[in-house]
């Protein structure tokens, strides 16, 4: 799971059950590990975040001592097939007999690859090889790229045929399933439209010119992909979004000087903590 709900892992099997939970944390296997080795053989439950799978040595005495079902919390963080803790997961748990995916968004960008590896790591008889699940599922563009051209997976096809075959391994429940009890409260949803500053809109406007210059070059070259273009697009988020971001140094940020998504957002948790009747809240933030 990740490191800040191993605790609560710990404390919600604990209410269900009498069973015996450790909770293993990269600082007390470098102290005193032994001890810590000899609590997690003495339990029937270990917690650990997906940071500490890929350390080898780690990863080996873990797999001993659960090799049979594996519990994944978040495991949308497992999508990347090329990342170093999704190689670690399937090189020690992909023969596990039981393995247990859970998300709140199994497929969050509907990325055909992403997908595939999802349903990979939890029944591969679903998926077959890429190729298979590529020539049943996928649709497939040319791009022109420097190195030549490339064939991309660019979205799912036949997704009710695919949604058939992942009903032997996939689970998906919400708050209107009939076997959810939950009173969850109503959705509401609002838009609130913010002006920039008169910078921001001065710096957006200089990068979106530099961004048409991109392009319209890309256009001549023939060229579809350029990561010249992704990274255009990225400062003109920043710069909407609050231009420190643009920023290498953190010492140069005015940390008072809000730009107007900063200044609403810290006006809307304000008031939303000053009424006691409320709760707590979440903030969901695109850029750290």
């Amino acid at each position: 799971s990740p490191v800040n709900v191993k605790y609560n892992w710990k404390e919600e099997i604990e209410k269900f059950g009498n069973e015996k939970v450790a909770v293993l944390n990269s600082g007390d296997l470098r102290k005193t590990a032994e001890d810590y080795w000899e609590d997690a053989e003495n339990s029937t439950f270990i917690v650990v975040n997906f940071d500490m799978i890929r350390k080898q040595e780690v990863a080996k005495r873990l797999q001993k001592l659960c090799p049979d079902a594996v519990i994944v919390d978040e495991a949308h963080k497992l999508k990347n097939s090329s990342s170093q803790q999704t190689k670690a997961f399937k090189k020690f748990w992909k023969d596990a007999e039981y393995i247990w995916l859970l998300t709140a968004t199994p497929f969050p960008n509907a990325q055909p690859k992403e997908t595939y590896t999802m349903l990979n790591h939890i029944n591969p008889g679903i998926t077959g090889t890429w190729r298979e699940f590529g020539k049943n599922f996928v649709v497939f563009e040319e791009v022109f790229t420097p190195y030549g051209i490339k064939q991309v997976p660019v979205r799912l096809k036949n997704t009710d045929k695919l949604k058939e075959a992942m009903k032997k391994a996939v689970f998906i429940r919400n708050h209107n399933s009939p076997d959810v009890s939950s009173e969850l409260p109503k959705e509401r949803h609002y838009t609130y439209k913010l002006e920039m500053t008169p910078k921001q809109k001065r710096l957006y406007a200089q990068q979106l010119k530099a961004l048409k210059g991109e392009l319209e070059n890309a256009e001549k070259e023939r060229l579809k992909f350029s990561s010249n273009i992704l990274a255009a697009l990225t400062r003109l988020e920043q710069i909407a979004m609050d231009p420190d971001l643009l920023l290498e140094n953190e010492e140069e940020i005015d940390i008072k000087n809000l730009s107007p998504k900063e200044e609403w957002a810290v006006n809307a948790i304000t008031a939303h903590l000053e009424n006691a009747e409320n709760g707590g809240i979440v903030v969901f933030c695109d850029m750290k």
